[in-house]
């Protein structure tokens, strides 16, 4: 999707024209005659219809197909849109009870997994020169085979995969019953496997923890990014928006983040605690022992009661906090917060904790949990039987002894995603036979001798089992592009080579359809069948608060036990909603998507503290060699005061050389020079060894946020929850009118379409301007434009800062076309190319447009994009265009449409059955991908629709309409937050005044100033 290459003037006339007048003027004569005489012929194109219609394809009706999302181990489930045999679209499925209709940016982003113009199509063996060539299938099965069942004595064959669910993990324990000498061992990058070592020292072997956020009226989070990519974000998400309701019966959550770095997390927290690096465990420790000395041991059962005593024996509430550079009343705080709550959480995750210390900041949490009385509430303890995988650690032993023949990598890149101080690099070249399933040919895959290519789960069949009592299940929604296989699949073909079988299974399919029978029974088991995958699975989630557990006696000494923490510069990797473990570095969409908190696309960044920049000599931009005792990197520097001084933070997911043509060369991979941290089996993405120097090379970061300021202009708003209560009500100010006008403005007779944003649900989180992307096929431009301000994302989300040190983000503001009621951008354009519509809609006629540009000179919100270029789709991924969307060509203005496509399916829809369309029926992709239900669409005259009642709400505002007049049909509701939130006064108070002639919320909300400019 890289733009037309721009080439310079070579033999240009004297004012730089390639072709001179008089030329020139011979060409267009030239044409001109063509075009008369009929010269000018286009290529003849033939339709060809289908000879045998397949029932489920009607064209240009879409088929939608229930599915899972398998980008992390969450289990979301998700709906398919296909056009014509292909997928062109993903959603959330509703009715998941992971994700209820939400999706994340990753999720959203699948679509370019699928059609990426660099997965591998075929199987490959490496030949004798070390080039590889393709082979059969047939020919890859047998070469495996061999591998797998002559396993030389003292020697075996292993398995290396992400954590596996549902059918696959049981087809795995039948395939080891056929290859004995075939081993397996999970590599987990999402967190899972510290948060379930956690659990097991915690409350014993085969425990796993379960969190409900939307139960907690306090949350106090250690480094756990539970809103961008922890566990199960969108779920957490959704649990989380459901707390920041005014009308909540036990009022608005209030939740403590604390960190070192500002992440997405913390930035939507009531309070931020920047700690100092690796002082989590103490921290948790002073917590616990104040929510004992202010609840008392006899609170706490007997079981946990022993535990905790150890846990906190010798604990100095006052040299822990001085230790991590807070104010000992900051831990004061959130005790009593925690031990006066009726409902509480404690979680512990992330980059901050990795490390040494991680199993005891898990265990620590658990504890506190246990004091408090969460288990059964917000804590739920799951059963299940324990892992029988072995350490990765021991692996990479193992491979550097020689004792493997055999690797099997299916689905994970270690190569990239190991650090080098792991081994694993130097111990995988002693292995004879390296065998990688894998989307592409990446750093794992180049290192291996025989290459597979696997199926998206668009093309193939699999279920999982993420939650008790939910069982997903995924089928496939379109034919496979390629020559792949899934790991189901592959085992099942391995096993035939045998002359084994599970069953009667010849398929995966077969044997995921043996397994549910077997489970659910097998009265009516066809009808059941369909049932389960029309709807995406089984959604019986079972209830697990009645399940208590005897806190071990070994968690005592599992959370007393701490490594000495270091002190001096640390450096922390962290994932963010773009890339969780660089898997997704070769999708286009997520490399031009913002980085929510530094706004920088297309590279790597180190974010380094003011004080730190200064002392050092460097300034924002200046290329820095980060140097640690397993490696050093080279990236520009992002100066920024929302770190800790002693933390330097990477981001994670660059730095490939060997992914596709969009994620080779972008950025730097920060795993590589993380420490390993063997005693876990995992990755310490802080590292508190590292020394900072100069490189002579240059860089630019393209950062897209032209101000972090709002400059008083109250464009993201926020205010406290006491005082829509205590002041003002829920819906007050549902009296103010509108402004008072010159002329007539113009009637809406059959609709009035209008959005609201949530701001007290906004967490940034970027899933809406994925969705837009791939919903309206919207270009992505590469680095080099998008530095010349050339980005062409209709939506963008702006945020602002204060000077808060505890909340130091005023919010974030998804900003799109507003389509004004008075646009500034349609009288000024000379060819009448954008107009109001009678619907209310600010519209664009695209081969109208010449490209003057005016519109978007005059438009207040800076949302309209201009075509400099005709951006280019490379087979396939041209496959995944919107056929309901026309695709904007050179010179042509564009922007956001409300996704006017789908308001006219819904129309026709309507219009067929005789009746209006009804209230909820209409999604955007924007609304429709949300995991909070921030965005809410539907027409305005309709004055029971949601959008109707939103937009009378005490906090609805609308941007700029006070000052500028240009009545938007997007209305914003401002930021709730928690009383004890606004007291920090960062923001210049919440203003309460007289209308300023705005629309009736303008003056509801707090405005700290800022600037809209992009």
């Amino acid at each position: 999707m890289s733009s037309s290459s721009k080439k310079g003037n070579t033999n240009g006339d004297a004012n730089g024209n390639n072709v001179s007048r008089r030329n020139f003027l011979k060409v267009i004569g030239a044409a001109g005659g063509a075009a008369a005489t009929g010269c000018a012929r286009q290529p003849v194109e033939k339709i060809i219809p289908y000879l045998n219609q397949p029932n489920e394809v009607v064209p240009g009706v879409a088929t939608w197909y229930s599915g899972v999302c398998g980008e992390c181990q969450a289990g979301c489930g998700v709906l398919v849109r296909t056009r014509e045999g292909r997928v062109v679209k993903v959603e959330g499925n509703p009715v998941s009870p992971i994700n209820e209709g939400g999706l994340c940016a990753l999720g959203q982003s699948t679509l370019q997994t699928l059609y990426d113009p660099d997965r591998l199509r075929e199987p490959m063996a490496r030949k004798t020169g070390g080039a590889f060539s393709a082979i059969s299938w047939k020919d890859a099965v047998a070469k495996l085979h061999a591998g797998i069942s002559e396993v030389p004595d003292g020697k075996e064959a292993v398995l290396l995969s992400a954590p596996l669910s549902g059918s696959t993990a049981k087809l795995l324990e039948e395939f080891r019953g056929v290859f004995p000498k075939v081993r397996h061992v999970e590599y987990d990058t999402g967190g899972q496997a510290a948060v379930d070592a956690a659990a097991a020292a915690t409350f014993g072997g085969g425990y796993r923890t379960h969190f409900d956020f939307s139960k907690a009226d306090v949350v106090v989070s250690f480094g756990s990014g539970f809103l961008e990519t922890w566990l199960s974000p969108a779920r957490f998400s959704k649990q989380w928006s459901k707390t920041r309701k005014v009308d909540r019966p036990s009022g608005v959550s209030y939740v403590v983040h604390v960190e070192p770095r500002l992440s997405l997390t913390a930035a939507n927290a009531d309070r931020w605690v920047k700690n100092a690096p690796g002082s989590e465990a103490e921290l948790l420790k002073a917590l616990l022992k104040l929510i004992v000395d202010k609840r008392g041991a006899a609170s706490i059962s007997a079981g946990a009661g022993a535990a905790v005593k150890q846990a906190i024996a010798g604990v100095d509430v006052a040299k822990a906090a001085h230790s991590a550079g807070i104010d000992e009343k900051e831990l004061e705080a959130m005790a009593t917060h925690l031990a006066h709550a009726s409902s509480s959480l404690v979680v512990a995750g992330g980059a901050s904790i990795s490390g040494e210390n991680e199993l005891a900041c898990g265990v620590l949490a658990n504890l506190i949990n246990a004091a408090l009385g969460n288990i059964g509430s917000t804590v739920m303890l799951e059963k299940r039987k324990p892992s029988e995988t072995s350490p990765l650690s021991d692996l990479i032993s193992k491979m550097a002894e020689g004792s493997v023949s055999t690797l099997i990598v299916a689905g994970v890149n270690p190569f990239y995603s190991l650090p080098v101080s792991s081994g694993f690099r130097s111990a995988l070249a002693k292995v004879p036979l390296v065998a990688a399933l894998t989307l592409n040919l990446d750093e794992t895959a180049s290192q291996a001798q025989l290459v597979m290519p696997a199926s998206t789960n668009f093309e193939s069949w699999s279920d999982s089992n993420p939650l008790p009592g939910v069982y997903a299940l995924n089928q496939p929604s379109m034919q496979p592009l390629y020559e792949t296989l899934n790991l189901g699949d592959l085992m099942i073909s391995l096993a035939w080579k045998s002359n084994k079988m599970f069953g009667e299974a010849k398929t995966f399919h077969d044997y995921i359809r043996a397994q549910w029978k077997q489970r659910v029974g097998g009265v009516d088991f066809e009808n059941r069948w369909l049932s389960f995958v029309e709807q995406g699975g089984e959604f019986n989630a079972s209830d697990l608060s009645s399940n208590q557990a005897t806190v071990s006696a070994s968690a005592g000494e599992a959370a007393a036990k701490l490594s000495e923490r270091s002190h001096g510069l640390h450096v922390m990797a962290f994932p963010n909603v773009r890339s969780v473990d660089g898997s997704s570095a070769n999708r286009p969409w997520l490399q031009e998507i913002p980085d929510p908190m530094s706004k920088v696309i297309w590279g790597t960044w180190v974010e380094m503290h003011p004080d730190l920049a200064e002392k050092q000599g460097f300034a924002s931009g200046d290329v820095v060699m980060v140097k640690t005792k397993d490696g050093a990197v080279r990236t520009p520097v992002f100066i920024t005061d929302k770190i800790h001084p002693d933390v330097v933070a990477i981001p994670i997911g660059g730095g490939h050389d060997s992914m596709g043509r969009y994620g080779d060369g972008v950025g730097i991979n920060a795993l590589s020079i993380m420490s390993y941290a063997a005693a876990t089996g995992g990755i310490s993405l802080l590292n508190s060894v590292v020394t900072l120097a100069a490189d002579p090379r240059k860089d630019h970061l393209v950062v897209t946020q032209g101000s972090d300021d709002q400059r008083e202009r109250g464009i993201a708003r926020w205010v406290a929850a006491d005082d829509l209560h205590n002041q003002h009500g829920v819906h007050h100010g549902a009296h103010h009118g509108e402004p008072m006008q010159m002329y007539k403005q113009m009637e809406h007779p059959l609709y009035s379409w209008g959005m609201t944003v949530d701001l007290a649900s906004c967490t940034g989180c970027s899933a809406c301007v994925v969705a837009c992307y791939a919903e309206n096929n919207v270009p992505v431009v590469g680095k080099e434009l998008a530095r010349e301000g050339r980005e062409m994302s209709w939506i963008r989300i702006s945020r602002y800062f204060n000077n808060d040190e505890h909340r130091p983000v005023d919010g974030f503001l998804p900003m799109m076309c507003q389509h004004c009621g008075n646009a500034p951008c349609e009288p000024v354009c000379p060819v009448y190319a954008t107009y109001h519509t009678e619907e209310g809609l600010n519209h664009m006629v695209y081969n109208r447009c010449v490209g003057t540009r005016y519109c978007s000179n005059n438009c207040s919100y800076k949302v309209r994009r201009f075509n400099w270029f005709k951006y280019d789709w490379p087979e396939p991924l041209n496959w995944q265009l919107n056929p309901d969307v026309t695709v904007r060509e050179v010179g042509v203005m564009e922007k956001c449409t409300f996704c006017i496509q789908r308001i006219r399916e819904a129309q026709n829809t309507a219009k067929n059955e005789g009746r209006r369309v009804e209230d909820g029926e209409v999604k955007p992709a924007c609304a429709s991908s949300c995991p909070t239900n921030a965005i809410a669409f539907g027409d305005r005259l309709n004055k029971d629709s949601e959008v109707s009642k939103l937009s009378a709400d005490v906090r609805a505002y609308k941007v700029l309409d006070a000052h500028l007049n240009t009545q938007p049909a997007v209305s914003y509701l401002a930021r709730v937050v928690h009383p004890e939130a606004a007291k920090g006064g960062g923001s210049h108070g919440k203003s309460h005044g007289s209308s300023q002639g705005g629309s009736h919320g303008d003056s509801h909300a707090a405005a700290h100033g800022g600037s809209e400019h992009h």
